[in-house]
């Protein structure tokens, strides 16, 4: 698995003249930095080596993105030949569609406010301040709306005090970090899931995030940003509305679409939820990650 303990691995495969697949789901200098000070510039530059290490000594590479696997080869000079794109999956079995109001009021949620839901790492690229700037517009349109955001992140001091600017404190819950297993009753507790995705970071890579799936998978209608391997996958799929990236204006507009016609929300839903079983589940990608690793084994033999 693509990290620090990739060095470890390839060490082994040279030491023991053994092949190496590795996966690589993102730019670790990115994810790890984005958003510190420059004092940090030297470590994302050994971690820039390191990838490119990666890169040249492996076998096989696994991608999640068709967008990565192009910056993989542009960037780091990776072989074509040895990167195959897989992208991420969902645990179906766990996320799927449960009761809205038994998931609400274990949840203690206002069984008569319409959730607008995000589910991830408070981190700089997920967009989620495009959503606060949304909310004051949704509001207006659908004054019974609230907002959930379940998770935590390094933007965590910023969004707070964006959503006290806005006056917004009693619109906006604040679930933290919950366990993987509840992860399903927060979705389920939601009439509109979002991922915001910002341009910066996410276009030069493309995105196969697993909250995307994750929210299909419990069937709920999707507003996500237009980023390669995200909006591609929803127009193609009809699972979800997509918006420009970086506008709050076009996310508040699909988000009050969505709210109030719950027609198209369970289209919508149901949709998402066939494409996951069919492509996307964990015993699919499994599949496809055991055929490289037996490619891998048989080449070296």
């Amino acid at each position: 698995r693509h990290g620090i303990s990739t060095l470890s691995g390839l060490f082994i495969s040279k030491l023991k003249r053994v092949p190496i697949a590795i996966e690589i789901n993102g730019i670790i200098a990115d994810e790890k930095f984005m958003g510190r000070r420059r004092g940090w510039r030297f470590l994302r530059y050994l971690l820039f080596r390191l990838d490119k290490i990666a890169c040249r000594e492996s076998t096989k590479i696994t991608s999640v993105t068709e967008e990565l696997k192009r910056f993989l080869i542009r960037t780091y000079d990776a072989s074509p030949n040895k990167i195959i794109v897989i992208p991420n999956g969902v645990n179906a079995n766990l996320f799927k569609l449960l009761n809205e109001k038994i998931c609400k009021r274990k949840l203690n949620l206002d069984l008569n406010a319409k959730y607008v839901g995000f589910i991830g790492n408070l981190a700089p690229w997920q967009g989620v301040e495009y959503l606060i700037r949304a909310a004051t517009q949704v509001l207006k349109k659908v004054p019974e709306a609230r907002f959930l955001i379940v998770g935590d992140g390094i933007m965590m001091p910023n969004i707070l005090q964006m959503i006290d600017t806005y006056n917004l404190n009693d619109k906006f819950v604040f679930a933290g970090r919950v366990t993987h297993n509840e992860i399903p009753e927060y979705i389920n507790a939601c009439d509109v899931c979002v991922a915001p995705f910002t341009k910066t970071r996410n276009e030069k890579i493309g995105l196969s995030p697993l909250k995307l799936y994750e929210y299909l998978a419990c069937e709920r209608a999707v507003v996500a940003s237009n980023i390669s391997g995200v909006g591609d996958f929803l127009q193609m799929n009809n699972c979800g509305i997509i918006v420009d990236p970086d506008v709050s204006a076009d996310l508040s507009e699909a988000i009050i679409g969505l709210l109030r016609d719950d027609k198209i929300r369970k289209v919508l839903g149901r949709n998402g939820r066939s494409v996951v079983i069919k492509k996307h589940s964990w015993e699919k990608i499994a599949e496809n990650i055991e055929k490289v690793c037996m490619d891998v084994v048989c080449t070296n033999e």
